[in-house]
């Protein structure tokens, strides 16, 4: 199953799992099924990025005209899994602090955080504080964080709009090279250990213990 390989891509990985699809619907088990929840978690680093482009100046918009900040579920002909990809990246980047999705008003409700309210438009002390959220959400994956990356962050500080794109790309291009990869990994390996249990159970047992351990070190 090539396409729980993490060395393609992510696109690349769709587009080897949607070939497999058409050709074998019925093969692949649980793993297909595995994948297809995966899939959608990950829609795309393009279409991720016009997300939260979107969410953000859909808040603005309500936030200059004194209203609730309240996201459509088809906000610019989005779906509500999108928007909610968005919100949660927004999250991490310290824009927003919690959601409710509201199915009978078909929007989510958002709050913001107020240290993001009061930088307002000021688009240096915007681009550092963003650079500050990305660092701090690396370092839950990384011990040693790329220097070079959050000063680009925090120099993206000719506009607001500036600010925005180059930090909703760096996070959504730090999450497809590492954690989309990393769980892809995980299932390959969950694989290759049921293929041992066939054959060996007790040496699928010792694997499966190591692979926690190292786990839930690392």
């Amino acid at each position: 199953m090539d396409w729980l390989d993490p060395g393609l891509s992510q696109q690349e990985a769709k587009q080897v799992y949607q070939a497999f699809k058409e050709n074998d619907p019925y093969g692949g088990g649980d793993f297909l099924r595995t994948y297809y929840f995966l899939d959608k978690a990950f829609n795309g680093i393009d279409q991720e990025i016009n997300a939260i482009a979107i969410v953000i100046n859909v808040i603005r918009q309500h936030l200059a005209n004194n209203e609730p900040a309240v996201v459509s579920f088809n906000a610019e002909n989005l779906n509500d899994e999108i928007i909610e990809h968005a919100i949660v990246r927004l999250i991490h980047l310290g824009v927003i602090d919690s959601y409710f999705k509201d199915y009978n008003r078909q929007c989510f409700e958002v709050d913001i955080v107020p240290a993001w309210m009061e930088i307002g438009g000021e688009p240096v002390a915007l681009a550092l504080y963003l650079s500050q959220r990305y660092e701090n959400y690396v370092r839950r994956y990384q011990l040693i964080v790329d220097a070079d990356v959050i000063n680009k962050i925090a120099s993206a500080n000719a506009s607001r709009s500036e600010a925005y794109t180059i930090a909703a790309k760096t996070m959504v291009e730090f999450i497809y090279q590492h954690i989309e990869k990393r769980r892809r990994h995980a299932t390959r390996q969950m694989l290759e250990l049921t293929r041992t249990g066939v054959a060996n159970p007790i040496d699928m047992r010792e694997r499966l213990l190591n692979y926690l351990q190292v786990s839930l070190r690392y």
